[in-house]
């Protein structure tokens, strides 16, 4: 009895020992696999760290397999054989690299490094988060994707704002500029306040070209713009181009020449009758001009002041600057010296007149608008 007694403890012992045996077996192998995935899932947040894939892209562009890295970038059309690439290798050179958080990195899903070769930067790279998921509950994973390369230094990109009047053509690197780059309507000029009285004032336009590798050459209505006209800073090149100057025809030269004389003798009581009325230069201005009524303001309260003195010599004379705004209206830059011997002391007195003045066409004659002293 006592045996089979024995027997049986020895039984439930042994299945239970077997039991345990397998419980460690299960337990070692769940634990194995737990362990595999906290691991695999590591390795995964690790790598998708955005300092690692830009660990990645910088040690492909010194082992040269830059063609290698997928970048989302559009060719401009003003340049069609520019090689982003190869500015890129040109600047590598074999040189070290390494990289850093762009102080203009804000975005912690768009974050934004600069690419340093030794102490010059010579790339900027911005990421994207493309997808976000979880892992494990806790751990946030993000798919990156290259946003964009911006070449620093020498091969810099380059974006020009150039503003021209409205009716002229403005090429870049030879192709022909559209709507598609003017950043808006056209404006009136600045300047033409009083001419806007009398004629339609000349506008301009403004247009920007954006993601030049090289430094482009521009034309406006076929002439090349030197880079002394031109303000560049950082890459971004501006320029701000009035009306070309053209040459003036011999009768509407000797118009505008004498126009102008005859304004200056207005204010010297040397026109006949200007003493009475402003009549003798109401013929050069608009009806109602504000120029008008300053000379008979003049003629009442200062006239009477200008010294007397011998009939006027005029010398040095220039007419230049002829430019034209429309088919009625156009500036001309009149300059001349006015000698005067004053009949008091037999002294000399010389006037000079260096004015712009701008001329509108109204009922087919050309009238002064404005004046304006050249600076």
């Amino acid at each position: 009895m006592e045996k089979e007694v024995s027997r049986k403890k020895h039984r439930k012992r042994s299945r239970f020992w077997f039991g345990y045996r397998i419980y460690l077996i299960v337990l070692a192998v769940l634990l194995v696999i737990m362990w595999f995935a906290v691991w695999n899932t590591m390795k995964k947040y690790e790598a998708a760290q955005p300092d690692k894939v830009i660990d990645n892209i910088v040690n492909k562009i010194e082992s040269g397999k830059i063609s290698d890295l997928k970048i989302s970038s559009k060719k401009s059309k003003f340049e069609p054989d520019a090689d982003p690439i190869a500015e890129l290798k040109e600047k590598v050179n074999g040189r070290k690299l390494s990289y850093k958080l762009s102080t203009e990195s804000y975005d912690s899903l768009a974050p934004i490094y600069d690419i340093m070769a030794e102490k010059e930067k010579i790339a900027t790279v911005s990421l994207k988060s493309v997808k976000e998921y979880k892992k494990m509950a806790i751990l946030v994973l993000s798919d990156w994707e290259i946003s964009s390369v911006t070449l620093a230094g020498k091969a810099a990109n380059y974006a020009a704002t150039i503003t021209v009047p409205e009716n002229y053509e403005v090429t870049v690197n030879t192709i022909p500029l559209t709507a598609e780059e003017k950043t808006g309507d056209a404006k009136v000029m600045d300047g033409f306040e009083y001419v806007a009285e009398y004629v339609t004032p000349p506008k301009s336009v403004t247009y920007k070209v954006e993601g030049l590798i090289n430094m482009p050459v521009i034309t406006v209505n076929g002439r090349t713009v030197e880079e002394s006209e031109l303000d560049i800073k950082d890459g971004k090149i501006t320029y701000n181009g009035g009306f070309d100057s053209e040459e003036i025809g011999s009768e509407l030269r000797d118009y505008v020449l004498n126009a102008a004389k005859t304004y200056t003798n207005f204010f010297s009581k040397d026109l006949e009758g200007c003493r009475n009325s402003t009549a003798p230069i109401e013929g050069l201005f608009p009806a109602g001009s504000y120029y008008i009524q300053m000379a008979e303001n003049y003629r009442q309260q200062d006239m009477w002041t200008y010294s007397a003195h011998q009939p006027p010599v005029f010398s040095n004379e220039e007419v230049k600057d002829y430019k034209v705004y429309s088919e009625d209206c156009f500036s001309v830059n009149v300059i001349f010296d006015k000698s005067m011997i004053l009949k008091l002391n037999g002294q000399e007195r010389v006037d000079h007149n260096d004015q712009i003045y701008y001329y509108v066409k109204i009922d087919g004659k050309w009238l002064i608008a404005d004046m304006k002293e050249k600076v």
